[in-house]
């Protein structure tokens, strides 16, 4: 057996590795207990024959020490991550929107944050960051500034993780690749952010390994707008600039040139980072060392993500790799004792656990955690209605409601059913939100998803939806009193209607709000579970409307209202049996 430790600056490494059964014997040939050792060694310029018994066993004593304490030594250097995610490109309306560009990157960073990376460590800079602290924006000067002035903070014993998610482009006569960030106009390269530019900033810091994740392969990029302009002249990536990646330094595109990178309604996530989420989160552990590195992330990903493009769309995906590690290339640790409760976990857990589930259907529901809030609405709160008494409301179980509306596709493999179909201000498609299903068509449709799933699907209440609606705001809006706001996080009269867009919309376009939840404000109004009720004047423990009664609650607003009536607290009550071209529902679970 061999042991190879390596040194650094004041001691032994934290880093030993030992060579033993698999070792090719020309390297070390076959010795006993009389063999002989030589060691070549610049003292008194000689050398130095040193024979077993006695010397093999002093130095075997003298490794096993410094193994030993190499092993229990602590791992030096801290880790870091900078993640950019975009999403949505209306600002200058020259590149198509993406759907889960921002959850990946999102998701990605509560996967590290479990994994012991310290939250004050990972920069994520994405639309719904920058809510919080506008130079989160991921705006092309502020990607720049912020980037730069994380790297300055290594030192030469980190490392980095640094994600891109969003849409790239190459155009012809120019081998380099870029990165559209929020501002992005395809026309002017200074709001481009190139990925040289970025392995440059990579080779320079002093961190030990860099590894960086890009899904920026999308098809067809660019607005009619921008196509009609004709200005841009863009061509398929065919081949990427040869990087010149220093050591420790490693590049994995979401695809290999040529190839596109696809988004997936079923998994709710861009492949790649799907697969990349995963790995990391413990899946890509094949030796059962409690920790992931670079050459498990790479095949668990490559393999998953070209099965999943095979099976699922008939087109290949195969994420390529460039650069190379130095030394083994830790990523994460997976020290399951340390999972904070609040972050959400990308690997499937049991539903006692799981901060998210997906059924077979491909629906997927957050959790939403017990809590006290106010619901209604205060005196002073523009368009409010007399039915919106504020009053204090506590919600004693978790539960589980779906991210999105149902879809119509949903509904179809459910109910095996179209009532949508013929019917006026329609659009077709299987992630358009159902429309034309009433109260009691939502009820069946639970049932009917309960026996096919094994658990017990249900609408919310009116107080679990609101309380969703809000993710702990007690404004007029999940994102504050301003409507203006709306159009980022919901459709209604104002995007659709007004400018003759008279259609439930595709599920998910939008700004998520704080729970992950997508259209609560618009796109279709959500059937709740409660008969039609005056609120208490004091306070209540999960209430569930009276057990009688003629008009069903439905709540949210539609892609037909104005503003107002997308507002948390707005109600409205009709027959169960009604059914209208902007009213759908979301399902609710019991955890």
């Amino acid at each position: 057996m061999a042991v190879r430790l390596f040194s650094v600056s004041g001691g032994v490494s934290t880093e030993a590795r030992i060579f033993a059964a698999r070792t090719k014997k020309s390297s070390f040939g076959k010795f006993s207990s009389s063999s002989t050792i030589t060691f070549q060694y610049a003292a008194s310029g000689g050398t130095q024959s040193i024979y077993s018994p006695r010397y093999v066993l002093m130095i075997t004593r003298t490794l096993l020490l410094l193994l030993l304490f190499a092993l229990v030594s602590p791992v030096q250097g801290e880790q870091y991550a900078f993640l950019v995610g975009v999403r949505d490109y209306s600002l200058h309306n020259e590149l198509t929107a993406l759907k889960y560009t921002e959850d990946d990157v999102h998701t990605l960073a509560g996967t590290l944050y479990r994994s012991g990376v310290p939250q004050d460590n990972i920069v994520l800079m994405t639309q719904r960051m920058s809510l919080g602290k506008a130079r989160l924006s991921p705006r092309s000067d502020q990607i720049r500034r912020e980037f730069q002035l994380l790297l300055s903070e290594l030192g030469p014993d980190d490392s980095i993780i640094v994600g891109f998610s969003g849409h790239g482009l190459q155009f012809k006569g120019d081998p380099v690749n870029y990165f559209c960030p929020l501002d992005a106009k395809p026309t002017d390269k200074s709001t481009l952010i190139s990925l040289t530019e970025i392995y440059e900033s990579l080779n320079r810091c002093k961190a030990r390994t860099k590894l960086l994740l890009v899904d920026a392969c999308r098809d067809d990029p660019l607005t009619q707008v921008a196509k009609t302009a004709k200005r841009i002249e863009l061509e398929p990536v065919l081949d990427r600039a040869a990087p010149v990646l220093s050591g420790g330094t490693v590049a994995i595109f979401s695809c290999s040139a040529s190839q596109q990178s696809f988004e997936s309604p079923d998994l709710q996530s861009g492949v790649f980072f799907h697969f990349v989420n995963r790995a990391l989160a413990g899946e890509a552990d094949d030796d059962g060392d409690q920790a992931v590195d670079l050459i498990e992330l790479e095949y668990f990903t490559i393999k998953s993500v070209q099965k999943w493009a095979r099976v699922n769309i008939g087109k290949p995906q195969i994420p390529e790799r460039l650069g190379r590690a130095t030394g083994a290339m830790k990523l994460v640790r997976l020290d399951r004792g340390r999972q904070p409760a609040e972050m959400n976990p990308t690997k499937p857990q049991s539903d006692a656990t799981a901060k998210s589930i997906t059924n077979s259907i491909g629906m997927r529901l957050n959790l939403i955690p017990a809590g006290t809030f106010l619901m209604g609405s205060p005196a002073t709160e523009q368009d409010r209605q007399d039915d919106e008494t504020q009053h204090r409301v506590t919600l004693t179980k978790d539960f589980y409601l779906g991210t999105t509306e149902v879809t119509q596709g949903q509904w179809e493999s459910v109910m095996g059913t179209t009532p949508w179909k013929g019917q006026r201000y329609v659009k077709e498609g299987s992630n358009v939100a159902a429309t034309y299903v009433s109260w009691e068509d939502a009820v069946e449709f639970c049932k009917k998803l309960s026996a096919k799933e094994g658990k017990t699907y249900r609408l919310p209440t009116e107080a679990e939806w609101e309380y969703a609606c809000r993710g702990g705001t007690t404004t007029a809006y999940g994102f504050g009193d301003d409507p203006t706001g709306l159009s980022e996080y919901g459709w209604f009269d104002g995007n659709a209607w007004d400018v003759e867009q008279k259609f439930a919309h595709e599920v998910g376009l939008k700004r998520a709000n704080a729970f992950g939840l997508y259209d609560m404000h618009g796109n279709v109004w959500e059937w709740c579970s409660d008969w039609k009720a005056d609120y208490p004047a004091g306070s209540v423990t999960d209430p569930q409307g009276p057990s009688t009664g003629s008009l069903r609650g439905f709540r949210g607003g539609s892609w037909y209202d104005v503003a107002g009536y997308c507002r948390s607290a707005d109600r409205n009550f009709i027959s169960p049996g009604f059914r209208s071209y902007d009213l759908g529902f979301r399902v609710a679970v019991g955890r």
